[in-house]
């Protein structure tokens, strides 16, 4: 459920979490937990935790050092959220795991039909959105700040190339966003490191 303007949306949202979702995470946590697990999940809309509070809510069920991010900021750019403001809230212990991927937003597309857009991924260019090699999506100016606010933030972990463009070759795609990337992540630990 990812909108509640019916009651009966509501009544049906409160009853998954509270009957499905809260037991099966809290059970799933307490397992972790026993076990040295932690579990990162994506936000996707379409699922439990789609965005920043959903998330939240779901790692307090499971207990938080047990759940946390795989951080995916090409799914935030379509629902209009801003992927640095997501890092600010959820803070480096809820955090776990980053994927570098984009997204481009078609605005007559995004005007006309909106973000909630079931079209299938393979029309390239004829979606309100669709997934796409670094930098074809967003310019060096926001993964610059993506970087550096993950640093901030207090990650220093992986940076996983996730490639979903269907316009390029997985070795193209993964070809150019290191290209593109790389010297953005140099750039950030040399200023960070004059500090």
């Amino acid at each position: 459920m990812t909108c509640t303007w019916q009651r009966e949306y509501v009544e049906l949202l409160e009853r998954q979490w509270e009957e499905v979702i809260s037991p099966f995470w809290r059970a799933s946590g307490e397992a972790a937990a026993k076990n040295g697990v932690r579990f990162a999940i994506e936000m996707h809309p379409g699922q439990v935790a789609y965005n920043t509070r959903s998330l939240l809510r779901l790692r307090e069920i499971a207990g938080p050092p047990n759940l946390g991010a795989n951080l995916d900021p090409s799914h935030f750019f379509f629902q209009n959220m801003d992927p640095l403001a997501v890092i600010g809230a959820l803070g480096p212990e809820a955090i776990f795991h980053v994927h570098a991927k984009d997204t481009r937003i078609y605005s007559q597309e995004m005007a006309i039909n909106g973000s909630l857009d079931t079209r299938p991924m393979d029309g390239s260019g004829v979606r309100s959105w669709e997934y796409v090699t670094l930098g074809y999506g967003h310019g060096a100016g926001f993964w610059r700040d993506f970087v550096r606010s993950l640093r901030l933030a207090g990650y220093d972990g992986v940076l996983s190339i996730e490639h979903e463009d269907q316009m390029m070759s997985a070795k193209e795609g993964i070809t150019k966003s290191l290209t593109f990337l790389a010297p953005l992540i140099l750039r950030t630990t040399a200023v960070e490191g004059s500090n």
